[in-house]
């Protein structure tokens, strides 16, 4: 169809927001051309069509009345906001994770506008976004085009929207049929929109009312109503009385709108994170004063729980026995199915009554949106990994690197890798996506039987830095983009000229849940090995959030830890671990270096950067570099065990030394297969972290410092048996 003027967009414009309203459905406006004229043309629709009331994503000045002007590098606090419509200024960078957020703020009945340059134009569209991925020593010239690509492919094949320039229109071919009675209410700012939400608004009172340790956990996609539940059933059991009930997120504006649907509820106000009606309350806290205070409730809500490491999540279902856990089955911080593989399998361990509420019809708009397909479709929100058939013969796994330019096009290829790495961490993100096709220097291997997908490694080429760069990053005084492995090497660990060596760093690995401990992750790594020894790498290594499971596949696999991140990540509540595995000479002796400076620093920061690191964890990575010498302690130093051992002596008299002899012994197999797990437990807490006999007690579910001791002393009495 020809345009002739902006008169025709106007109108084709307004015909889509009069269908969009009577289905309340939301549509999505492509204008394509160079950026004065995609400005020109939507503030002319703002002029002559009701786009008030929108969310503008642009730093170039859009004129729309009764609009929210927002930067792109700032838009995504508005993640969990409703607004009538969206405009996103894709000139200034075509982010998926812009895309996904503010997508998700539309109301039904309203438009998301994407302002773009000219299709033809699209691949060569200097885009600022590929920033992100221009590694050293490439520029933005450099990054692959492929999402782009697919986005040019998607806009021309999409029946989900309406594509305008200067000189041509399609208009969308979306079905008009929707129920909006059912969302009558919603619109009222009422009760509950639909069952669903009818529902799980019971089964959260239910929590409080029911027996003790049955948690509920609520998943849902965008929009379904989910954080509005929430607050409708807080409302509820504040109206009761005497309910003291705390929400927690990943920050207070991801639980917002619980506090404002529970004040509607109560007619009340949020002051100060929080809302007090009569001798009840709803307040918000972060995750850590909860965990570091155990404030008592009668309720505790937790919102978008996916983007909350598991192991806070286990703390907060130890100490509290009414909980509910909400989360997005796929969010823009992280997405809710790898979460819920996890999580779901620690429930099951522990609390085997929980319970599970889903809600999959939508509130904020009506069923088969023409938006939520169209991003769904663009950005793989409903990518999901390969069913699996019983008869897969493992010895029939084939290992084969893709070209990516296959991703462009082969929709299946793409949802089964990424659908994959949204099960392997919980952060994958939009985002995640265009890394994953456009990131430089970056290799995908993929486990393939046949014509399914059983698993992947995502690896990417690091270092080979020149030495007057190396020099800097060694000082402290540059940093470059990329080479994770290389710099840490250089700077944090400090050996000096590491980082001009040639690594391969493992980004991910990941094998289907389904095909798991048959073989598949260490044939993945083989051929990356493979793949390093053809390329002349002399390191291949990974850094990952550290725990149980993936230290021993590592180990199994001949890579060494040498170096555990000084501070837990903000993000993961973990402690990141670097491993590492040589595969040239000069490899080798970087690694050997390492492993000692590793072992040194490792005893001393257990008593404080690692004080806190997990039991298990502190056993295996003392376990990782044994000896069989006997000691290093002189006699004196052996008599103050021994006299500890006896009786003859106090804790802290002996204590430098018991310290050493614990070391020791941590690192002498022999001594290490004498103990049991809390014989363990012990050493490591009280002689190896330094924790206070009440801790220690505490945590070991000791009767007393007495006991304790005694204990202790018939520790070090085994142990002595064994070493000195």
């Amino acid at each position: 169809m020809e345009i002739a003027n902006s008169h025709s967009i106007i109108s084709q414009t307004q015909i889509l927001l009069d269908r969009a309203s009577s289905s309340f459905h939301r549509e999505c406006i492509v204008l394509a051309g160079d950026q004065d004229w995609c400005i020109n043309a939507v503030e002319r629709l703002g002029q002559e069509a009701d786009l008030s009331h929108s969310i503008v994503v642009s730093s170039e000045p859009v004129s729309i009345s009764l609009s929210t002007s927002v930067a792109m590098d700032k838009s995504l606090q508005y993640l969990g906001h409703e607004f009538n419509h969206a405009i996103i200024n894709c000139h200034e960078g075509i982010d998926p994770n812009v895309f996904g957020a503010i997508s998700g703020t539309v109301r039904g009945g309203g438009l998301l506008i994407l302002l773009i340059p000219t299709i033809d134009k699209l691949q060569d569209f200097d885009d600022p976004e590929t920033r992100r991925m221009t590694i050293w020593p490439y520029q933005t010239k450099d990054v692959h085009h492929r999402f782009l690509a697919r986005f040019e492919n998607t806009l021309i094949h999409s029946k989900k929207i309406s594509l305008f320039t200067s000189q041509s229109a399609r208009i969308s071919d979306t079905s008009t049929d929707s129920d909006l009675s059912k969302l009558d209410t919603y619109l009222k700012n009422d009760r509950c929109a639909t069952d669903e939400q009818r529902q799980t608004v019971e089964a959260i009172v239910h929590v409080v009312d029911g027996h003790r340790r049955r948690p509920l956990v609520i998943t849902a996609d965008r929009g379904r109503g989910k954080s509005s539940a929430l607050g409708i059933a807080a409302a509820d059991l504040l109206k009761r009385g005497g309910q003291q009930i705390i929400a927690t997120g990943p920050r207070y504006s991801a639980t917002e709108k619980i506090f404002e649907h529970a004040a509607a509820q109560v007619m009340g106000a949020v002051k100060n994170n929080e809302i007090i009606y009569k001798d009840s309350f709803l307040r918000y806290m972060s995750v850590d004063a909860i965990i570091e205070e155990n404030p008592d409730c009668s309720l505790l809500l937790v919102d978008e729980a996916a983007t909350i490491p598991v192991n806070l999540l286990t703390k907060l279902l130890t100490h509290y026995s009414r909980v509910v856990f909400s989360t997005t089955t796929y969010g823009y911080e992280g997405t809710g199915r790898g979460f819920n593989l996890r999580f779901f399998d620690k429930l099951n361990k522990t609390v085997p009554g929980w319970k599970h509420a889903q809600i999959k019809s939508p509130i904020r708009w009506a069923e088969q949106d023409p938006l939520e397909d169209f991003m769904s479709e663009l950005l793989c929100l409903n990518a999901d990994i390969a069913r699996i058939s019983t008869d897969i013969d493992y010895s029939q796994v084939d290992i084969s690197i893709i070209d990516r330019n296959e991703l462009i096009t082969d929709t299946q290829l793409l949802d089964s890798i990424f659908g994959l790495l949204i099960l392997a961490h919980y952060k994958t993100q939009p985002r995640d996506l265009r890394y994953l096709m456009d990131s430089l220097d970056l290799s995908i291997f993929i486990a393939r039987h046949k014509d399914t997908i059983l698993g992947a490694a995502i690896v990417e080429t690091e270092g080979a830095l020149e030495p007057p760069l190396s020099e800097k990053v060694y000082k402290n005084e540059r940093r470059v983009q990329g080479h994770l492995l290389p710099q840490s090497m250089e700077a944090t660990i400090g050996i000096k000229n590491s980082s001009q060596l040639r690594y391969l760093r493992v980004i991910r690995i990941i094998t289907h849940p389904s095909c798991q401990r048959q073989g598949i992750g260490k044939k993945l790594i083989a051929s990356v090995e493979q793949f390093a020894n053809q390329n002349n790498v002399d390191l291949i290594g990974a850094n990952f959030g550290i725990n149980n499971e993936l230290l021993p596949f590592w180990d199994a696999t001949g890579y060494c830890p040498v170096h555990v991140g000084l501070a837990a990540n903000t993000s993961t509540g973990t402690h990141s671990v670097s491993v590492l595995k040589a595969k040239t000479t000069t490899g080798e002796e970087l690694l050997k270096n390492a492993k000692i400076l590793f072992t040194d620093r490792f005893a001393f920061l257990l008593t404080t950067s690692y004080k806190d690191l997990d039991v298990g964890l502190v056993d295996y990575l003392c376990s990782v570099y044994t000896t069989s010498d006997n000691h290093s302690l002189n006699d004196q130093h052996i008599e103050y065990i021994k006299r500890f051992a006896h009786s003859n002596s106090e804790y802290d008299m002996a204590a430098l030394y018991l310290n050493q002899f614990a070391h020791i012994c941590m690192r002498n197999e022999r001594a290490r297969q004498s103990l049991d797990d809390s014989e363990k437990a012990l050493i490591i807490k009280k002689v190896l972290q330094q924790h206070s006999w009440s801790s220690v007690i505490s945590t070991l579910k000791l009767e007393g410092k007495n006991q304790a001791i005694q204990k202790l002393r018939d520790v070090v009495n085994k142990l002595i048996k064994q070493v000195l």
